[in-house]
């Protein structure tokens, strides 16, 4: 519900507070914090993230590491998604610090951690765009990630606000989404711009959501 995501974000954690010691902090660590994360993502997403990680394999000039937190854990369709892409994949149940050195793409293979991955990012592919509805994307917008989704989004208002910010991306097709993510990986600045927008969206969200709770006290 949205009171329940204003609360989530009312209650954003400091960075110190969070999983000091673990895997993320020694993916920060290992990878710079150039990570792309996708989340709640279905195969349609997933076909657009392993040919991009393909093709932008070799001579990559993007300095990204990848994180895919399927919507769908199971593990036969966590081993698909690891045969397609290939390369050094690691997941995130079988983590260790050799492990993440090495590798180029994280799965997420455990519920319940996305918001806390969000924190670590620098763009944010969102799923469902290409399904029936985009999932959540006021996480990692708090987080101030510029957002990507496909484009079944027209009934989530704060996704065609961001659009109209410049802080989100809609994208129909692969030849949109290589593009956007090229352009926000190798634009530091529209990068930062992007997410700025998002983070003062949510910022404007909660400071109305407060003042509305104080009226109702």
């Amino acid at each position: 519900t949205t009171k329940g995501t204003m609360a989530l974000i009312s209650a954003r954690p400091t960075p110190e507070s969070w999983y000091s010691g673990n895997t993320f902090v020694l993916m920060s660590r290992t990878f710079l914090m150039s990570f792309l994360i996708a989340g709640s993502s279905w195969e349609a997403e997933h076909d657009l993230l392993v040919k991009f990680i393909v093709q932008h394999r070799n001579g990559n000039d993007l300095n990204l590491k990848y994180v895919i937190a399927p919507h769908d854990i199971h593990p036969e369709k966590i081993d698909r998604l690891a045969a397609q892409i290939g390369g050094a994949v690691q997941r995130y149940s079988q983590a260790d610090e050799s492990g993440l050195q090495q590798a180029e793409v994280l799965i997420i293979d455990n519920i319940g951690l996305l918001n806390a991955i969000y924190r670590y990012g620098f763009i944010a592919v969102i799923g469902g765009g290409f399904k029936q509805n985009i999932h959540n994307i006021l996480e990692p917008a708090a987080f101030g990630l510029p957002v990507i989704f496909g484009p079944k989004y027209r009934g989530f208002g704060e996704a065609v606000d961001l659009i109209a910010s410049g802080g989100a991306f809609c994208v129909r097709n692969y030849k949109e989404f290589e593009a956007k993510v090229m352009d926000l990986a190798r634009d530091s600045e529209q990068q930062h711009q992007a997410g700025e927008q998002c983070r003062q969206y949510i910022d404007r969200k909660k400071g109305a959501t407060d003042a509305i709770m104080q009226q109702l006290q």
